[in-house]
């Protein structure tokens, strides 16, 4: 038998000089070029594929301005850099060719805690479930709730203005963020968290004028709910002619715009006071319907199980702690919804359950609750 050796594909030329050029340049962090690393590199949590031509891993926030000065040299302007967190984006944001810059390997640290004014900096490649872990013996978390705490990053919550769980209460990312430092090309740096320096001073000029003008079309066309968009926010980056927070526009911006090396997070008492409470419907539709006016009673979250989902769950055992006059039977359709309360008072979290209860039997279609 014949066996034929296939050679793993190699890194572009203008990718194997890159990497020489940041190693020059006094880049300590990681530097991979071969086509294993660029293969895991290659894929998120959505359907695209695209390989990049370098992984760099950079230590800290020194790395990044290095990274950035070297790719600002005319022999690399056309290598795109694209920052990476933990790949849970579901619109491929986080793949590209040229170079992607893996934050979550090492630059994942707590840098400062102020738990009496609440606040906390951390680097953009460490963990939503891991920051709160670290830091609850204080009493506080960061409040968005994604449903890929246990992977996602803060820079990439920053990056996309993540939401999640408990959001129409806690708000999103962008409610939670209270400044940032940038790194810009050529290495430039630039906090909201420090005196700006005078360099920027024509640029923040320019960006105020930008959001000026288009400020008036993006409120008359962008439909004011809570989750909204993805892009530049230029609404709440000039909230008056004589204010700018230009790290607002940071927050969407699918790092666009530059790249975040610190991150100062509001922080959040922890609710001392949890309820579930589970609503039964005989249609899909009639759960539907009842979202907005159980919304009325200001949950923390809800969550709706259409009947296909409901009959998986059954046949699997995990509805086996419902009461049976809201379990149903092989042949029933039914749907849920999960409504969840929080708080810090257990007497006026238990009044909220009982008046949604009666509210939720009332409904067209409803079966029954349980709590």
């Amino acid at each position: 038998m014949i066996q034929t050796h296939i050679p793993a594909p190699t890194a572009p030329a203008s990718a194997t000089a890159f990497a020489r050029a940041l190693r020059a340049a006094g880049f300590a962090g990681a530097i991979d070029l071969d086509h294993a690393s660029r293969a895991a590199m290659a894929t998120d949590n959505s359907v695209y594929q695209l390989e990049p031509d370098l992984i760099v891993a950079p230590k800290e926030a020194g790395d990044v301005e290095i990274l950035m000065r070297a790719a600002a040299e005319p022999a690399f302007a056309d290598l795109p850099v694209t920052a990476r967190g933990g790949g849970t984006g579901t619109n491929g944001q986080s793949l590209n060719r040229g170079v992607i810059i893996n934050f979550q390997r090492f630059m994942t640290r707590i840098l400062e805690v102020n738990a009496a004014e609440g606040w906390v900096d951390v680097e953009p490649g460490i963990v939503l479930d891991e920051l709160n872990a670290a830091i609850a013996d204080t009493g506080l978390f960061f409040a968005p709730d994604t449903s890929t705490a246990n992977r996602c990053t803060i820079g990439g919550m920053v990056s996309t203005d993540a939401s999640g769980k408990g959001s129409r209460i806690y708000g999103k990312t962008s409610d939670n963020v209270l400044g940032l430092d940038l790194v810009l090309d050529a290495g430039r740096r630039l906090s909201s968290l420090s005196p700006t320096p005078d360099w920027a001073a024509p640029m923040l000029g320019e960006i105020a004028t930008a959001c000026d003008d288009g400020r008036a079309a993006l409120i008359a066309h962008t439909p004011r709910i809570s989750r909204r968009f993805t892009g530049y926010d230029l609404e709440r980056a000039r909230p008056a002619l004589d204010q700018l927070e230009w790290w607002r526009l940071l927050l969407g911006a699918e790092g666009t715009l530059g790249l975040v090396t610190r991150i100062r997070l509001k922080l959040t008492p922890k609710p001392r006071h949890k309820r579930l409470v589970v609503v039964a419907f005989s249609r899909f539709a009639d759960a539907l319907a009842a979202g907005a006016p159980l919304l009325a009673h200001a949950p923390l979250a809800m969550e709706i199980m259409d009947d296909w989902v409901q009959r998986l769950a059954r046949e699997a055992g995990l509805m086996d702690g419902l009461p049976p006059a809201i379990r149903g039977t092989a042949d029933d359709s039914i749907s849920y919804l999960f409504v969840e309360f929080a708080g810090a008072d257990a007497n006026a979290l238990e009044g909220a359950v009982v008046r949604l209860q009666d509210a939720a039997a009332r409904l067209p279609g409803a079966i029954g609750t349980y709590c």
